[in-house]
């Protein structure tokens, strides 16, 4: 059984894999409240994911590994991976696996779409009815969206947006899954 973590400010998604038979056990989020501390949240990530290890006879931990734009956000994320990674040790005795975001996308082929592929896709999003164009051409376009369509199709579950988080760290798995 595989943990998988995709590490973010707000909402950290998390999922538990069999690897064997690529067969989603459990999934869910981790909210981080607007009005809780930094230690609050990070000892409510260390203690929920250690439950899900308990639970589920973690043998390994994959996480997203961390692409920093601003500083503040960075230092929440660089926390919150420290803890995972220290639980990781703590639990299994081992590092986690961590792969950059467009390395796991990647292997699932998934990718940012260029301009000519976004222009391609103009009359798909054209002949959608009873919804705007614009609006479904950059769903088709939006890397998020695109991940939460691959989980979908590829385990025949019903992810929403809102949900995405859950969906990269279901991605990222795949992809460690299918790179070992």
């Amino acid at each position: 059984m595989l943990l998988g973590v995709d590490i973010s400010k707000r909402s950290l998604g998390w999922v538990v894999l069999d690897d064997d038979a690529l067969k989603i056990h459990d999934y869910g989020l981790i909210k981080n409240p607007y009005d809780q501390s930094t230690g609050q949240h990070l000892y409510r990530v260390r203690t929920h994911l250690q439950h899900v290890i308990t639970k589920h006879s973690i043998s390994d931990v994959v996480i997203e590994d961390l692409f920093i734009q601003f500083i503040a956000v960075g230092k929440m994320l660089f926390q919150i991976h420290g803890v995972i990674k220290e639980l990781a040790h703590a639990e299994l005795g081992k590092e986690p696996f961590a792969y950059h975001q467009s390395q796991w996308r990647s292997t699932l082929g998934i990718k940012p779409l260029s301009k000519k592929e976004k222009q391609a896709l103009i009359p798909e999003a054209q002949a959608v009815k009873g919804e705007r164009y614009k609006t479904y051409h950059k769903h088709l376009c939006d890397i998020k969206h695109r991940v939460i369509d691959f989980v979908n199709n590829e385990f025949d579950i019903d992810l929403t947006f809102e949900e995405n988080d859950i969906a990269d760290a279901i991605g990222l798995i795949v992809a460690h899954v299918r790179v070992v």
